[in-house]
C-alpha cells in the first residue's frame, strides 16, 4: 500500500478511537498496512470501514454508486459526532458559499463563515 494509504488507514483509526475501542486495521488485515509484498483486497477495505463506521459514530460510510469493475464506490467521513450527525447541512452551506444555487446573501455569508466547517475530500487510487 502506498504510503497514503497508510497515513489514510491511521486517521480514520485515529479519529474514530476516541469514542470507542476499535479494531486496528493491523488485526483486521492480519497484517500491518504498508508492509512489502502485503496488499489489503478493496472488497476488504470496505469491510474494515463498514466495520469502523457501525461501531464509531465519528465515521459515516456512504456508497455512491458502482466502480467500473462494479464494486461498491465508497465515501467514508470522518469527524466529530455532532459534525457527522449535521454533515449534510454542512455540506449545503459550503455548496452556497461557491455560489451553488446562486450567489449568497451577505446575511448567508455571514452564516457560512459563523456555521460552516471545512469539508476536505481526499481521493486515491493505485492506476
Amino acid at each position: 500500500m502506498t504510503r497514503f494509504a497508510r497515513v489514510l488507514a491511521a486517521i480514520v483509526f485515529a479519529a474514530a478511537l476516541p469514542a470507542q475501542t476499535l479494531q486496528t486495521p493491523e488485526d483486521f488485515f492480519g497484517f500491518q498496512i504498508g508492509a512489502d509484498r502485503k496488499l489489503a483486497r478493496y472488497d476488504k477495505i470496505v469491510d474494515y470501514f463498514k466495520a469502523i463506521a457501525a461501531q464509531s459514530d465519528r465515521v459515516r460510510l456512504r456508497t455512491v454508486g458502482p466502480t467500473t469493475n462494479g464494486n461498491p464506490f465508497v465515501i467514508v467521513e470522518i469527524s466529530s459526532p455532532e459534525n457527522i450527525r449535521n454533515l449534510d447541512r454542512l455540506k449545503a452551506l459550503q455548496r452556497k458559499l461557491y455560489f451553488q444555487g446562486g450567489a449568497p446573501t451577505d446575511a448567508e455569508r455571514e452564516q457560512i463563515f459563523r456555521d460552516g466547517k471545512s469539508v476536505v475530500f481526499i481521493s486515491n487510487n493505485i492506476h
